[in-house]
């Protein structure tokens, strides 16, 4: 769901030629070029995606608190395997204590996740605003026989103005989003190596009854 989220905010802005190349931009053979730049809606359309992304981000936070009590619980369940009479204790015990690691490093992971995502949010904004600024101001309206309008390449020098520096926020963008994307994918395979020790468990559990 959050590499899905991921995708979702970055979808906007795959037209553009110096993005289109990028992980996040492949493949969507469908998207249709606009004919022109809307920045504020295009930022604005990206900030409600990314408060959409710090929702799901609390939600990775609960799931790191209920492995953190799983992770407890089943610490306390290993002196009790220990000392019962169960024929395969000895290798339930070995196996609860590995769950207990990966349970540590899953829940870990996941507070991490949820700090990385709130700090490359605000990388990100803090960007776009610096970027609009810039951008507004390049395109402020000037006299008609202003400075500006006497000398041709001035006017190109500010269009090569708002072109790079929208370039640098979509740059950042990019190098934020990929970076969630990597320890999302981290994530998920600590989760599945966990659902993987719980199917185990629950096979040599069912030995025993």
């Amino acid at each position: 769901m959050i590499q899905s989220t991921l995708r979702s905010a970055f979808a906007p802005f795959c037209w553009l030629p110096f993005l289109s190349s990028s992980i996040m931009c492949i493949p969507l053979s469908t998207f249709v070029p606009p004919t022109a730049v809307n920045y504020p809606a295009l930022v604005e359309a990206e900030t409600k995606t990314f408060e959409q992304l710090l929702d799901e981000a609390t939600g990775g936070s609960a799931l790191s608190i209920e492995v953190k009590k799983a992770e407890m619980a089943t610490s306390d369940l290993v002196t009790l395997v220990h000392l019962s009479s169960l024929t395969s204790r000895d290798r339930l015990a070995r196996m609860l204590l590995d769950f207990v690691e990966d349970a540590k490093k899953t829940g870990k992971r996941l507070q991490k996740l949820h700090s990385k995502v709130g700090g490359s949010v605000d990388i990100i904004m803090a960007v776009n605003d610096h970027a609009l600024l810039t951008i507004e101001k390049a395109n402020e309206p000037k006299p008609l026989l202003s400075f500006d309008t006497l000398i041709p390449w001035v006017g190109s020098r500010k269009a090569k103005i708002v072109t790079e520096t929208f370039e640098d926020a979509m740059n950042t963008l990019s190098s934020q989003i990929e970076r969630l994307i990597l320890e999302a994918e981290a994530n998920i395979d600590n989760l599945n190596d966990l659902e993987e020790r719980l199917h185990a468990l629950h096979e040599l559990v069912s030995l025993e009854v």
